[in-house]
């Protein structure tokens, strides 16, 4: 499933937590791993004080040296790689390339605020990866490495991209073992309801809603898994997943999501970042197989 593994680290605690997460999804999947550090180097500072180029390199190298002395203790195929560049672009790119299957990463940079700047790093990739992307934050503990992720919360709105979300997670289960939780968000439109929130119109929202949940049942029942659904009141869908994931105590949150251009980006973007910010755990998500 998970062939070939790319994980992009820049030593921060979020990349220790990414780093023991990829040791563990290797060992499941018996995947290959692409160890990757980028040096991003700004060219204007880098006039003023060229010797620094030296010593971020030498900060990558050492990076790199334990992320691999680590994978290799654990038995872990790996290949390591330096870039310098800028890691929205870089990790992407080399990834297509590599024919990586799944990006694992943390936060990527020690500048200013490092939950924001990983929700905006790590939604960019999530954005124009060509791969399922990994981010953690905090690394699921188990007792048994092969026997993670068993309890899984999937968002699902009926749409192609949650669709493939649910497969994949069905995937995982019978990889892996562990139990599905699916649940729709009934939409706010607040302007609308505002105006005309009769019963009739909270009718049509929950008639349709349960259509959206029978479509996950049937699609999980296809790739011979059963899941738990449940529908949840007019709410922010980010704040309703992070919600349900902490009430539930999830180990990974699984969610599928388009994107490559620029408005899907700004759309999907203010979803995915305040998830990869406030959930309490790693947040799988699954790009269009």
């Amino acid at each position: 499933m998970y062939k070939k593994i790319m994980l992009a680290t820049d030593g921060s605690k979020y990349s220790e937590a990414a780093l023991e997460e990829a040791i563990d999804v290797a060992k499941i999947f018996d995947s290959n791993v692409t160890i990757l550090n980028v040096i991003d180097i700004n060219n204007e500072i880098l006039k003023v004080s060229p010797e620094l180029s030296d010593k971020l390199a030498l900060q990558a190298k050492e990076i790199i040296d334990k992320a691999q002395r680590k994978m290799r203790e654990a038995d872990i195929k790996i290949n390591t790689v330096i870039k310098e560049g800028d890691p929205h672009e870089i990790i992407p790119q080399l990834a297509m390339q590599e024919g990586i299957d799944l990006i694992i990463m943390g936060t990527y940079g020690r500048k200013g605020l490092k939950l924001l700047l990983m929700g905006s790093v790590a939604a960019d990739v999530v954005c124009h990866a060509s791969c399922d992307v990994l981010v953690v934050k905090e690394r699921v503990k188990a007792d048994n490495r092969n026997k993670k992720y068993q309890s899984i919360l999937v968002p699902y709105d009926g749409s192609e991209f949650s669709k493939t979300a649910l497969e994949q997670a069905c995937q995982i289960v019978k990889i892996n073992q562990g139990e599905i939780s699916v649940f729709y968000v009934i939409p706010r439109y607040e302007e609308v309801l505002e105006f005309f929130k009769t019963n009739w119109m909270k009718e049509i929202l929950m008639c349709e809603a349960k259509a959206i949940v029978k479509q996950a049942q049937e699609v999980a029942l296809k790739n011979g898994i059963s899941i738990k659904t449940r529908i949840e009141s007019e709410n922010h869908v980010d704040a309703k997943i992070v919600e349900v994931a902490k009430k539930s105590k999830t180990d990974i949150i699984i969610m599928g999501v388009r994107g490559l251009g620029n408005l899907d980006r700004i759309i999907m973007g203010s979803v995915i970042e305040r998830v990869i910010i406030n959930a309490p755990c790693p947040i799988l998500v699954i790009k269009k197989h």
